[in-house]
């Protein structure tokens, strides 16, 4: 779920053509997502990222299943003009992930996705109705969440995005920071550095209290 997040958020610059709907997003998440998978790790480390699966088949089913609940919130941002999504910008981000290195795909590095920019423009100013944090303006949207059983959304409302040493909103802080234990933002950690949780650390990733890569891939 992470990736496919990750994938929602590139940016950058430039494009190579191509169009991905948003109801395409799920099935084009495992199959980028579970290739790379596949290209960089090892069976073990393949099994690791993928609750068990053993196959790109089964990873792919995973995947597709995992990203639903992004075509729901996202339609309805659509449809209700929250939200203005580009299908030639995820293309070019789903591109610039397939050509990414090894290296790149495990740490998830911004230059994975230097061809692309973001693919969804938010149209929501803080006090608005929202459904997904890319809803706002700010980025922050405050009380959401979605019945993954039925898709039912909960709306929240677009917020002003907390900075360092402010308190978190609903544990959230503006971009590029985590809210800590005492609920105030901060900015994440470098790798190497102790940690308790993925969020404390500018990789994203958290293995054995220290931070490092995103992924658990060390490479074939």
């Amino acid at each position: 779920m992470l990736l496919a997040i990750a994938v929602l958020a590139a940016c950058g610059g430039g494009g190579s053509g191509g169009s991905v709907s948003v109801d395409q997003i799920p099935a084009e998440n495992g199959r980028v997502l579970c290739g790379k998978l596949d290209e960089c790790c090892t069976l073990e480390e393949f099994m690791d990222e993928t609750l068990g699966a053993d196959t790109v088949a089964e990873c792919q089913s995973l995947y597709t299943a995992f990203s639903q609940f992004l075509v729901t919130v996202l339609n309805d941002s659509i449809a209700k003009g929250r939200a203005v999504y580009h299908p030639d910008r995820m293309a070019d981000c789903y591109a610039a992930l397939e050509g990414a290195s090894c290296t790149e795909f495990q740490s998830m590095e911004d230059v994975a996705f230097a061809d692309c920019e973001d693919p969804i423009d938010p149209k929501v100013g803080d006090g608005g109705e929202c459904g997904e944090d890319f809803d706002c303006t700010s980025g922050l949207c405050s009380g959401e969440s979605i019945d993954f059983e039925t898709m039912v959304i909960t709306y929240g409302v677009c917020a002003a995005a907390p900075g360092v040493g402010q308190p978190c909103v609903d544990r959230d802080c503006g971009q590029g920071l985590y809210c800590d234990a005492d609920t105030m933002c901060a900015t994440p950690q470098p790798d190497g550095a102790v940690c308790t949780d993925e969020d404390e650390c500018q990789s994203g990733g958290c293995d054995g209290n220290v931070c490092g890569p995103v992924m658990s891939c060390n490479g074939k």
